[in-house]
């Protein structure tokens, strides 16, 4: 039999004898959980072996984004091992998604180099949206129905901040756009403006809000709420990550 299997096994048959002999739920209760914690101390150690495996192997492959999260678990393991807590009982709450509006400014500031940018070909689309033939940007968000989706749950937990990579060609340039946006992450909204601006060639970034990821299954979404012109709202390059 495994060694780590035929350790817990002893162990539960340990908690079982022992808890006869407890005489106070509270003492029945400790007994039951430093026994637990002893039982599965193999099959723990053996998790954390894997864990730093594979986050050696996805930095070695330069998935940064997989790597981080792989380490997070680790380190969440290790903490929990050294302040003598059950691993189980710190679980991450992945339950749970929280987007901030952030006002909508214009972006001036430095992508990170572990930033993760959703590129138009990895969207989910529907509606009239649809990528150009050359440049592949996103363009003919005109109603409610036109959205572009990306799934996050991939990524590593943390916080970041979202920020649009587009142009918007002001009034009398070819494709003139501008109007509103429609942002959603699981069950939180917000409304963007987008206001025209040069040609369909200059493209900006907008910081659009603020996201924290728990690594629960998650999509965000980005749809049309109201086109100012028939050419769409914008042209969209990218929705980037770029962490906090």
């Amino acid at each position: 039999m495994n060694t780590p299997i035929k350790t817990t096994i002893c162990a539960l048959a340990a908690i079982t004898c022992t808890h006869a002999q407890d005489t106070t739920i509270d003492s029945a209760e400790a007994t039951f959980r430093r026994l637990s914690a002893e039982a599965i101390a193999p099959v723990t150690d053996r998790y954390i072996t894997t864990l730093s495996t594979l986050a050696r192997k996805l930095d070695n492959a330069g998935k940064t984004a997989d790597s981080q999260a792989v380490t997070a678990e680790l380190e969440r393991i290790r903490s929990a091992t050294d302040a003598g807590e059950h691993p189980l009982d710190t679980l991450p709450n992945r339950s749970s998604t929280h987007l901030e509006n952030t006002g909508s400014p214009e972006f001036t500031g430095t992508i990170s180099t572990g930033a993760i940018f959703l590129s138009p070909d990895q969207a989910t689309l529907s509606g009239s949206i649809e990528p150009h033939h050359r440049t592949r940007v996103l363009r003919k968000f005109l109603r409610k129905e036109d959205t572009a989706t990306w799934p996050l749950d991939k990524f590593a937990p943390g916080t970041y901040d979202l920020i649009l990579e587009y142009s918007c060609p002001k009034k009398g340039a070819k494709n003139a756009g501008g109007g509103t946006l429609s942002l959603t992450a699981g069950d939180t909204k917000s409304t963007i403006s987008i206001e025209p601006k040069g040609t369909q060639s200059d493209f900006r970034k907008k910081m659009i809000g603020r996201i924290t990821l728990t690594g629960a299954p998650l999509e965000i979404s980005l749809a049309a709420a109201k086109a100012e012109t028939r050419f769409g709202v914008l042209r969209l390059r990218a929705l980037i990550l770029n962490p906090r």
